[in-house]
């Protein structure tokens, strides 16, 4: 793998964690974001929307930390889930995986081909 690929990569897989743990805090800040029970996608929207910008009122009042949302468990599990994900075993990632199809292995060629067109602007 090209030293492009490997820094378009490493910024990809920081940038994912960032957006993981973003959602997370989301959720345990308002728990029913993991069970919405609306009928209408525009209702779930509108709730989604209300819970994110509620959320980021209180993180800018400084209303709690991240740990104040989290019990013990979640801590451990985040960590955890971070861990495997900062280590990306790529041999139980493959082992996990059913062999591509022709379509999969297209797309897995296209989104190379954007990816190297994506690394070349770093």
């Amino acid at each position: 793998m090209t030293l492009a690929k490997l820094a378009y990569n490493h910024r990809h897989t920081v940038t994912t964690v960032k957006i993981e743990n973003a959602f997370g805090l989301l959720k345990q800040r308002f728990r029913q974001l993991r069970y919405v029970e609306f009928t209408t996608v525009d209702k779930i929207t509108q709730f989604i929307v209300a819970c994110c910008v509620l959320h980021n009122i209180c993180l800018e009042a400084r209303d709690c930390t991240v740990d104040d949302l989290l019990t013990d468990a979640e801590r451990e599990e985040r960590t955890e889930d971070l861990d495997g994900h900062n280590r990306g075993n790529q041999a139980e990632l493959k082992a996990s995986q059913p062999s591509q199809t022709a379509r999969e292995s297209a797309f897995r060629h296209l989104g190379e081909l954007k990816r190297d067109n994506l690394a070349q602007l770093f």
